[in-house]
């Protein structure tokens, strides 16, 4: 006789049971540790797609300013590219600030600027637009228009016009 067939039958009973039990709380135990080991799985992925979202976004230029710059600062960009584009003091004849304007429904605003320039050759237009344009501020030139006025004499460089506006993209949340 075995061991198992000494053992009184109430005995026997509760040993099958007490085995069916933890048999049954082990699997339970194994399919929750494995649920677990599933949702920890996906949280990871998730969280490596939205590092590497992070890390190209952080490679991006930014194209908005964190705010609009104060007219003061905006005067000193302009004369900087002025100083850039080595254009005579009498060129830059119009400063003109526009009303700032909501992109739709965003919290974007842009905030334009018409510039005005007389007697200066292409390439000087060419290189204020450039200096003027910073993207990684929200600083573009938005339109750029240009007009030969003619003249009188046809000694020396062309000489031209041009009509700019400037413009600051900026983050601008919406007041309630």
């Amino acid at each position: 006789m075995t061991w198992f067939t000494q053992m009184s039958l109430t005995t026997r009973i509760a040993s099958i049971a007490a085995l069916i039990i933890a048999g049954i709380w082990s699997f339970v135990e194994y399919r929750a540790s494995a649920e677990q080991v599933e949702l920890a799985s996906a949280d990871l992925a998730e969280c490596q797609r939205l590092s590497a979202d992070i890390k190209q976004m952080k490679s991006l230029p930014t194209f908005a300013a964190l705010e609009a710059d104060s007219p003061r600062r905006t005067a000193e960009r302009i004369e900087s590219a002025v100083d850039q584009a080595a254009l005579p003091e009498t060129a830059l004849v119009r400063i003109q600030p526009q009303s700032p304007y909501r992109i739709g429904n965003s919290t974007y605003r842009i905030w334009p600027t018409r510039l005005e320039l007389k007697q200066v050759t292409l390439a000087q237009i060419t290189a204020f637009a450039h200096a003027l344009s910073h993207a990684d501020e929200g600083l573009a030139v938005r339109d750029l228009r240009v007009w030969y006025p003619g003249r009188e004499d046809d000694k020396g460089p062309e000489i031209w016009s041009a009509e700019i506006t400037l413009t600051q993209l900026a983050f601008s949340p919406k007041t309630r």
